[in-house]
């Protein structure tokens, strides 16, 4: 599987990745890290509540500091992480820089590159559309904070599925049909590390991903061994 990862200050570094597809294997490969791009996740690490019975009071499970902490950070970044795959769809100019303030710090390289693929997005008229089968989703598996406290950077390893594909739209292709951006139709699935920074809005990526590892014929990263 020939992976692309297209530059986009993915709020954690870009907001593009392009795969063409070939046929499924079950091998890991490491990549050194880019960005990508990816929707949706699963955060683990949110308190829950039991229901009970009328009359019974529900137990409630009561998180301690630092899981709250790595709560709001996990959550943030899937914030993030759907507002990039919200401006992949949709990509514009207008406030734009504020746009981008929701996925990458501001004024960091990140959120320099995420501006230029989006101007680039914007001047062929491409936009990514997710694939029929709609799997892309990340999964935050892990939240370290960096430092002591009170911290500003943390960093999350997560499992990303990208599963869009880029076009140019009908509406604006020379032959008034959708136009498959060559090798971006494949699925993604890898997993990395991630710096986020703290800013006024949440946490927020700022730097390249590493430790990037792609993984193929599988919907989900494998356990981490």
């Amino acid at each position: 599987m020939t992976k692309k990862l297209a530059l986009l200050g993915a709020a954690m570094t870009c907001l593009a990745v392009a795969c063409s597809s070939s046929p499924a294997t079950s091998e890991s490969t490491t990549t050194a890290a880019t960005t990508i791009a990816a929707t949706t996740t699963t955060v683990t690490l949110a308190a829950t509540t039991t229901a009970a019975p009328t009359t019974v009071p529900a137990p409630t499970t009561t998180l301690s500091p630092d899981d709250q902490h790595k709560a709001q950070i996990a959550a943030d970044y899937v914030s993030a992480f759907d507002s990039r795959i919200a401006m992949l769809e949709n990509p514009r100019l207008d406030a734009i820089d504020d746009a981008i303030a929701q996925f990458a710090v501001p004024g960091s390289e990140n959120a320099n590159r995420a501006k230029r693929f989006v101007e680039e997005l914007v001047a062929t008229g491409d936009i990514f559309v997710e694939n029929d089968t709609q799997l892309t989703a990340v999964y935050v598996e892990a939240v370290t904070p960096v430092g002591t406290a009170p911290y500003s950077e943390a960093i999350v390893t997560v499992c990303e599925i990208f599963d869009h594909r880029r076009i140019t739209p009908a509406a604006v292709s020379p032959t008034g049909k959708d136009i498959l951006v060559g090798g971006t139709d494949g699925l993604v699935v890898f997993r990395t590390d991630e710096p986020l920074r703290l800013t006024s809005s949440g946490w927020r990526p700022y730097r390249d991903r590493r430790d990037v590892t792609s993984f193929q014929g599988v919907l989900r990263c494998p356990p981490d061994e």
